[in-house]
């Protein structure tokens, strides 16, 4: 942390003017926000606000923060860190027309000076929700100097409780589906769970923005406004207990070039706000939506989407380890079970190494498939079960893959100059997205598949977190290290993959886990990392839920117990089944089992079975909210709902809301609200919604019908008044969906 304390002077200048600003100090107002600024040595922003009078939203008004960092590389390889605190910089600060603009003096470097400029000012009414305004904010760096620029930080916060105590404070970030920490200054460490790896100091996530609220609704919202896909990252970063350090970072282009200079390419939108993450999401889709990833329209409408897809709801894991008998059989079986018309399979070891005589998860270009399956998938494929093999994206291995020699000149080389290893065993490297003999490649094994394996689409891991990772080979034709390249190399190899196998299956599909947002319009669905983690937020279809189709990662249906003999809780079924249900995801990855002991054959399990059965025709009859619809603020619980344990995916002890509950808009303006339980215990709960503050129309009359598994309608209610108030009883895994659909007399 590097802060300075406001002099005491200015301290007592402030608390003895009340109309005049203080010398030390000067106001930036937009409408919706206002940002307080210390013009003397060092010159910095020292708090943002609501409005002038409104309190600080997460920084110390008595501290100057960083506001920027710069990380460089002298001619002698050092590194070195520039900011205006360390350095006491002073500098001026204007406002016209209003926008503000902060020009620090120049910093002095190994070989020259560096100097900074940041700007804010309004942005576009069109950009913002409405009654949520925001500022656009950019930097400029003016490098005269020997030293590389490596990366540029800005704004750069520590961020502290306030207004409200650290206990009712709750960090929102887009890793996978959503994930936030309940007091995040004082949040665990480690991998998914606090602010390391891969969420915190990795800085990866599959939208670009972030929000930290109060149980009071006092928000501050950042965001990169980049619709080209520069290298990025944003860091959370609560090492020193009881704050947080933000950065939002950015990766120059040819940032190994000395003396080069920065112009942010985008802008990063700050507002502050009144509600919770759901809110900062709906901000965030008033921009997103009018991006190039979003043009094609909503999933449910997209003639390019392939119709399967929008049809399975379940997804199978499958393994070319499983011989073909016990695999085909497991497959029918499951659809019988379920009657099912349409199933996805997400394929494993498909290819046979012929060196060893052993199926390769990781393959992405070998062939031949493993002996019997590409007669097996065709012949499923007539049933409706449909195989999507993995390809690896950006991973390869040279020794065991098929990958030809001259693929090594794709290898993406790291800031060091050598090349990307994603092991250190064998020849595990990192492949370049903009290369095209790399995309030549993927092509060639994507055309393969489809054309002699009978596959119905590609899964292509490795497009979650990142459109692909900075690289620093001079001999690639792109920028060195920041830019844009990789995320346009990775769009052409998406939808040349769907070009290309179309040609032989015109509804061929492409998927990926979490893949990142510009890559919306070149797939058709998104395989999500894990079906709940602790601290989930339903946050990707609050932007984008009806933009494209998700599906789990994870259900089991063997129930084998765990390493010590005990029996496996029920809430491990029920807590992962109901939240893959109530976030509007289809149901997967199902495991194949041979093992008796499993919910869909075995005696014992007809609970598991029928909970199942009920969440899939449910789906079925209530897909144009939970897979076609987007996601709404969740309902007001006026009691308490108790906690379950449960163990989470890395089988660390935690808790479960015994009550799941989301909310979703249709296409044609009707409303959902859904409710599971998945405790032991009945539940009994009273939930409202004001229906003001959902996006349904207001009318004379709303008619509330339960939606049953056979896709008809009971009627529940009508009220006149646009607020829904109920109480419900819900037996052990029970579900229940209501419509609200708007009416007149």
């Amino acid at each position: 942390m590097r802060r300075q304390p406001v002099t005491l002077l200015a301290l007592l200048v402030t608390l003895s003017c009340a109309l005049a600003l203080p010398s030390s100090a000067e106001l930036y107002q937009s409408p919706g926000i206002t940002i307080d600024v210390s013009d003397a040595a060092p010159l910095g922003i020292r708090s943002v606000k609501a409005a002038p009078d409104a309190p600080a939203l997460y920084l110390n008004p008595e501290t100057v923060e960083t506001t920027w960092e710069l990380l460089m590389v002298d001619a002698d390889g050092n590194s070195l860190n520039i900011d205006p605190v360390s350095r006491n910089l002073p500098g001026q600060v204007t406002q016209a027309d209003g926008k503000m603009t902060m020009l620090w003096d120049a910093a002095e470097v190994p070989g020259g000076t560096v100097r900074v400029t940041c700007s804010f000012e309004p942005a576009p009414t069109m950009e913002c929700r409405r009654g949520a305004p925001l500022v656009y904010a950019r930097i400029e760096v003016a490098n005269e100097s020997t030293c590389q620029l490596r990366a540029v930080q800005f704004p750069r916060f520590t961020m502290v409780p306030g207004p409200s105590p650290a206990e009712e404070a709750t960090l929102i970030f887009p890793r996978a589906y959503g994930r936030s920490w309940r007091n995040p200054f004082d949040a665990p460490r480690g991998y998914l769970v606090g602010t390391i790896d891969p969420a915190g100091l990795g800085g990866d996530a599959e939208m670009q923005f972030g929000t930290l609220y109060d149980d009071a609704g006092n928000g501050l919202y950042w965001a990169f406004y980049d619709g080209e896909g520069y290298h990025k990252r944003a860091v959370y970063d609560n090492t020193k207990r009881g704050e947080i350090e933000l950065k939002l970072e950015h990766i120059p282009e040819n940032c190994l070039t000395p003396g080069q200079d920065y112009e942010s390419p985008y802008p990063v939108a700050l507002g502050a706000y009144t509600g919770d993450w759901w809110d900062a999401a709906r901000m965030y889709r008033e921009w997103a939506l009018q991006q190039k990833w979003c043009q094609a329209g909503p999933i449910k409408d997209r003639a390019d989407a392939s119709e399967w897809v929008k049809d399975a709801d379940i997804w199978i894991r499958g393994d070319g380890r499983h011989s073909v008998e016990v695999s085909e059989r497991f497959m029918k079986d499951l659809q019988d079970a379920l009657g099912v018309d349409t199933i996805g399979v997400q394929f494993y070891g498909w290819y046979m190494d012929e060196a060893t005589g052993e199926s390769n998860w990781m393959a992405a270009l070998g062939w031949p498939m493993v002996e019997g399956y590409p007669e097996m998938i065709a012949r499923l494929k007539e049933r409706g079960i449909h195989h999507t093999p993995y390809v690896n994206s950006l991973q390869v291995d040279f020794n065991s893959m098929g990958i030809p020699e001259s693929a090594r000149s794709a290898i993406a080389l790291g800031v060091d100059g050598q090349p990307l290893r994603w092991s250190d065993e064998g020849e595990a490297y990192v492949m370049c997205a903009a290369t095209e003999i790399w995309r030549d490649l993927l092509l060639q094994s994507c055309e393969q598949l489809v054309r002699d394996g009978h596959v119905s689409g590609i899964y292509l891991d490795q497009l979650g977190g990142h459109c692909g990772r900075p690289c620093y080979n001079p001999d690639h034709g792109h920028p060195v290290g920041g830019g844009h390249y990789a995320t346009d190399g990775l769009r052409e190899i998406c939808a040349a993959i769907l070009e290309t196998t179309r040609a032989y299956f015109p509804e061929a599909a492409l998927s990926g886990e979490v893949q990142h947002e510009m890559l919306l319009d070149v797939t058709d669905h998104r395989l999500c990392h894990y079906n709940w983690w602790p601290g989930w937020v339903n946050l990707w279809p609050a932007v984008y839920g009806d933009y494209n189709v998700d599906y789990g990662r994870t259900i089991s249906l063997a129930q084998t117990p765990l390493a010590d003999g005990t029996e496996r809780q029920p809430i491990e079924f029920y807590g992962y089944t109901g939240n893959t249900f109530v976030s509007g995801m289809a149901f997967g990855r199902i495991w194949p089992t041979d093992n008796p002991l499993n919910i869909i054959t075995a005696a014992g399990m007809e609970g598991k079975r029928a909970y199942l059965q009920e969440a899939v025709d449910l789906r079925q009859a209530a897909r144009d909210y939970l897979e076609f619809g987007y996601l709404q603020r969740p309902v007001q619980m006026l009691s308490a709902i108790p906690e379950v344990p449960i163990l989470d995916p890395k089988n660390r002890p935690s808790t479960i809301k015994a009550v799941l509950d989301s909310a979703w808009m249709s296409s044609e303006g009707s409303l959902a609200f859904v409710f599971t339980n998945v405790s032991e215990e009945p539940q009994q709960f009273e939930w409202r919604a004001d229906l003001t503050r959902y996006e349904i129309a207001p009318a004379e009359v709303y008619r509330i019908a339960r939606i049953m598994p056979d896709g008809t309608r009971a009627s529940a209610a009508e009220i006149e008044r646009p607020e829904v108030r109920r109480t419900e009883t819900l037996e052990p895994h029970a579900i229940v969906v209501y419509e609200v659909t708007v009416g007149a007399y």
